[in-house]
């Protein structure tokens, strides 16, 4: 609640930090730093053209769309809203933020992946053969012999 009232304050009260215009109340708040936008959209559209093709397969359940969807929204609430600029003020809002990325952002992008139970799909190289023989990974450690 905290920070929905935050995040309503008006800009001005801030007398336009780093040169910005006066505009819309709040507007000046959006941190759109570069690097981050771009990495958000990228990320976005990715996983936008993966999941049409997985849902024209019918094989990305709902779960896993809804998952990455509220992940890549909470980022965007973190790194672009208001919640960023705020955060350069106030060290409450910074711990927020970084409670965001690490509790709600992080294990649903984890959960919007759909993982085998075996772990396989982690790493497909592990206990797999080759054609020149067996995986180079030892089946038991040293001292298990």
């Amino acid at each position: 609640m905290l920070i929905g009232a935050l995040i309503l304050l008006d800009v001005s009260a801030f007398a336009h930090p780093n040169g910005a215009e006066a505009g819309a109340p709040g507007a000046a708040l959006w941190s759109f730093e570069p690097l981050v936008t771009v990495a958000l959209l990228v990320t976005g559209s990715f996983y936008l053209v993966g999941a049409v093709r997985r849902w024209r397969r019918r094989s990305l359940a709902r779960s896993e769309a809804l998952s990455f969807a509220a992940g890549w929204l909470t980022l965007v609430i973190a790194l672009v809203s208001p919640v960023h600029k705020l955060g350069e003020w106030l060290f409450s809002v910074h711990m927020t933020q970084h409670e965001l990325l690490i509790t709600v952002a992080a294990p649903l992008l984890v959960l919007s992946r759909r993982w085998s139970r075996s772990g396989g799909e982690c790493r497909p190289d592990i206990g797999r053969r080759s054609a020149a023989g067996p995986s180079t990974l030892p089946s038991q450690p040293r001292g298990a012999r």
